[in-house]
């Protein structure tokens, strides 16, 4: 039953057309930090445009189905502050998908 379950799981996630995650989700300023953005191929995908509440923001561009699943950016000299960090796969015509993670940076106290 266990084994059901899992597949289902991981089923469900390999089918999202778009995921994304920020390594650390946590950290003191001013951070480095990486966008991981995972695209599952499609011909219609032309981008994904990720964003950090307004404060940055990064387009990566895609070639449909040929593009690679996975996608990084790095983010350097994040300054303090809680940021929702969202990506948004684009067609020549529409928004696809979104996913969205958070991300919160802290000064370190001396």
């Amino acid at each position: 039953m266990s084994a059901i379950l899992a597949w289902g799981w991981l089923a469900m996630v390999l089918l999202r057309p778009l995921t994304i995650q920020v390594t650390p989700r946590f950290a003191f300023a001013p951070a480095s930090v990486r966008v991981t953005v995972r695209v599952q191929p499609h011909p219609d995908n032309s981008g994904v445009y990720v964003t950090a509440s307004g404060y940055r923001s990064s387009f990566i561009q895609l070639e449909g189905d040929a593009a690679p699943i996975t996608n990084y950016i790095e983010w350097r000299s994040v300054p303090a502050g809680d940021y929702v960090v969202t990506a948004s796969l684009i067609s020549n015509v529409a928004i696809l998908a979104h996913a969205t993670t958070t991300l919160r940076v802290v000064v370190r106290e001396e």
